[in-house]
């Protein structure tokens, strides 16, 4: 079962945005997400059984806002899963303090262009993203 929800979740990492993403890169998000939903939800179910009476107050609707909250819950831990993934796509790149950063967006590809202050000498940095 949490095979079975690790692996959904981690196609849901690559398939849903808009860029091509590798599969090697979603891993660390998708298995957050996967124990911070087994936890969230073990602990929210104890809440609910031991602490908090919504029937009381809310009635036969209290179901509702049960599940509401829940889905709540789960929503942050996935939005914290694609954060962490996409904390790994950065690159850094050390530039020296007597060049600037020219940056040169094209389809599929980037270009940064460092260009030396002293004596105007440029050098280019490709990225093709695939």
């Amino acid at each position: 079962m949490i095979v079975i929800l690790f692996l959904n979740i981690k196609l849901i990492y690559v398939m849903a945005p808009d860029i091509k993403i590798k599969s090697s890169t979603t891993t660390k998000g998708a298995l957050f997400t996967t124990i911070g939903w087994i936890i969230v939800s073990e602990f929210y179910s104890l809440y609910t059984t031991y602490f908090v009476r919504y029937d009381v107050f809310y009635g036969s609707l209290s179901s509702i806002l049960i599940l509401l909250i829940w889905v709540y819950f789960l929503s942050y831990i996935f939005s914290l899963g694609l954060i962490i993934n996409a904390s790994g796509d950065v690159e850094v790149i050390k530039i020296p303090k007597d060049k600037e950063v020219i940056q040169v967006e094209e389809p599929n590809k980037t270009t940064l262009i460092l260009r030396d202050t002293n004596n105007n000498e440029d050098s280019e940095i490709e990225k093709n993203e695939e």
